[in-house]
């Protein structure tokens, strides 16, 4: 009888402890998924207050089953750490119990949290995150979406033609008005042997993508690879088979941008030997 009590105590001792920690990390793992959607989202094309909370509860679930675990290590070793700070461990351990007596509650609690999850909860995750899915798609719809790092970043483009090759980069640019900022193009022509020599620089301030076929380029200096003089120009075009869904998919990439830098070190090199 008093075994049975006393594992009825840890359990529910563990218990309290796992619910606590698993309140504490969701309330900061929510507000955090919260932040990163009004920062992803632009709430001034219709997306409320109320819509982003919506997605965010939508894709609690899942984001819950990531950190269940963590909430129960946390929470069982407060648990214990609670028990040991009042001395409730020291003396089951003086009564001749074993540590696995006191342990095996724990286990226990921690084992059909585990069940109820995967049984229950596990399927509402699923389902959730579905809803969630088609719930922003349809919000995005109409909604600008944002880069998550700081609007659009290290923005790589690349287009081959059959005299040469141009490689684009821009430090920020905006998808919806089809510009990019403090850009970069490197410029490769095609020799006898089909071979990319690089042979000019252009560095602008801006670069509008024009429906039309074409960059125009405002606030340009030319920067040739045989080592000539710079030449400032106002305003220049280049002819271009990109379109904004191009852009798009660049500045929405995730691909690994090492064989770019590889182009940027040895254009760098070339102009500085």
């Amino acid at each position: 009888m008093m075994s049975s009590t006393l594992n009825l105590y840890v359990a529910k001792q563990v218990f309290l402890g796992i619910l606590t920690a698993f309140c504490v990390i969701t309330g900061i793992i929510i507000l955090i998924d919260f932040v990163e959607l009004s920062r992803t989202i632009d709430q001034g094309k219709g997306v409320s207050f109320f819509d982003l909370a919506g997605l965010t509860l939508l894709k609690a679930p899942s984001l819950l089953e990531e950190i269940l675990p963590f909430a129960v290590l946390f929470g069982a070793m407060s648990a214990l750490s609670k028990l040991n700070r009042r001395s409730e461990l020291v003396i089951m351990r003086a009564a001749g119990l074993s540590a696995w007596k006191f342990l095996t509650p724990a286990m226990i609690v921690s084992a059909m949290i585990g069940v109820i999850w995967i049984t229950a909860l596990n399927p509402l995750a699923a389902k959730g995150t579905q809803m969630f899915d088609a719930t922003k798609s349809r919000l995005t719809s109409s909604a600008s979406l944002i880069s998550s790092d700081n609007d659009l970043t290290n923005i790589w483009l690349a287009e081959g033609a059959v005299s040469g090759q141009t490689k684009i980069y821009a430090r920020r640019g905006d998808i919806n008005s089809n510009e990019l900022y403090d850009v970069t193009f490197y410029l490769f022509r095609y020799d006898a042997n089909k071979t990319p020599e690089f042979t000019n620089r252009f560095d602008a301030k801006q670069a509008l993508l024009s429906d039309k076929g074409f960059w125009v380029l405002t606030d340009v200096i030319d920067t040739p690879a045989d080592g000539s003089q710079a030449q400032p120009y106002e305003s220049t075009t280049f002819a271009t088979k990109l379109t904004r869904d191009d852009l798009r998919t660049a500045t929405n990439s995730k691909a690994d941008p090492t064989l770019h830098t590889i182009y940027l070190v040895m254009c760098h090199k070339i102009f500085t030997f």
